[in-house]
């Protein structure tokens, strides 16, 4: 759920260092949830899904020299939801908040001057909202897997371009103890930053 963090310049991305900032980006779930339950035979919501929508977050990269570093960061967004439930459709507030950790290496290509990466690594996504409060068990851990890249814009200051995909499946579970069907998954998350990038 989701949406940063790139490569140093050549010159930096050979010494190491710490680089701290805030994101802006979009949240874009690509597919839906809620599958019908399995063995209860009653209306319960057929098809559901997030509307794409502004993330906002700050994001901690650790370089450890040679181009290749480790990321955190924590993002939210408040997103909504467009469900059907006997055959009435709804939108209902729908936050999700996702942190991530991850590895970032470096693509080696001359011609782009060592500036861009690509990363790996695990994600935690909370969702809460009027959508939620019926249903247990609303986080999952998911697979991260992207590319960025980095501009210097001035001394100690840099600019972040990424583009991440989540991949989990997520299986929603009612109070009452309903379940339904495990729904695998993908959500899109593209981000823009600025970062404070002292280096020691």
């Amino acid at each position: 759920m989701l949406l940063g963090g790139g490569l140093t310049t050549q010159t930096a991305s050979a010494q190491r260092g710490i680089e701290l900032g805030p994101y802006l980006g979009v949240y874009v779930p690509t597919t839906s949830f809620e599958s019908a339950p399995i063995l209860v035979p009653i209306a319960l919501p057929a098809d559901s899904r997030h509307d794409a929508a502004l993330l906002l977050g700050a994001e901690a990269i650790f370089w450890l020299g040679g181009g290749l570093g480790i990321a955190a960061d924590w993002g939210v967004s408040a997103s909504k939801v467009r469900t059907t439930s006997g055959g009435v459709d709804m939108t209902l507030s729908a936050k999700v908040n996702a942190g991530t950790l991850r590895l970032l290496v470096p693509l080696r290509v001359p011609s782009l001057h060592n500036r861009v990466h690509l990363d790996a690594g695990v994600a935690l996504i909370h969702r809460s909202g009027d959508f939620y409060e019926s249903y247990r068990d609303k986080s999952n851990v998911a697979a991260v897997l992207g590319i960025g890249s980095e501009l210097r814009l001035a001394p100690q200051i840099n600019a972040h371009l990424q583009l991440s995909g989540y991949l989990y499946s997520m299986r929603l579970r009612e109070t009452d103890g309903t379940e339904f069907k495990s729904s695998f998954q993908t959500d899109i998350l593209a981000r823009a930053g600025v970062a404070w990038a002292p280096t020691f």
